[in-house]
């Protein structure tokens, strides 16, 4: 990871460093935080109204625009430290801390929450 940001930083200038700021090698030995009951809860809503959404959309009761606007209002979970985004392309909630992007997939958040 070291090298990849001093790639990057390359033709920049030079970086001023936070001395606070996490090494690389403590940002790759970070581990997701658990996921909170009421995350848990906003993520299976936000999953019940993008299924409502859909059906709505298939009934013919808005245009295009309308639905992508709603659907990423919907799929977009903004908290005090992270966001967690839906793709359903890949079937997965991603999540966003600020550092990194991790992910849980849509049937492994389900079958973790019902264990």
């Amino acid at each position: 990871m070291a090298e990849v940001m001093s790639s990057a930083a390359e033709g920049i200038g030079p970086l001023r460093t936070n001395r606070n700021a996490p090494t690389a090698d403590a940002l790759e030995a970070k581990v997701a935080e658990p996921v909170g009951d009421d995350l848990w809860v906003e993520l299976a809503e936000a999953l019940v109204a993008y299924g409502n959404l859909i059906e709505e959309y298939k009934a013919g009761s808005m245009d295009d625009p309308t639905f992508f606007r709603r659907a990423f209002r919907i799929g977009l979970i903004v908290r005090d430290r992270d966001a967690w985004m839906l793709d359903l392309t890949t079937e997965r909630w991603w999540r966003f801390d600020g550092l990194q992007l991790s992910t849980l997939g849509i049937q492994d958040a389900e079958d973790s929450r019902a264990e």
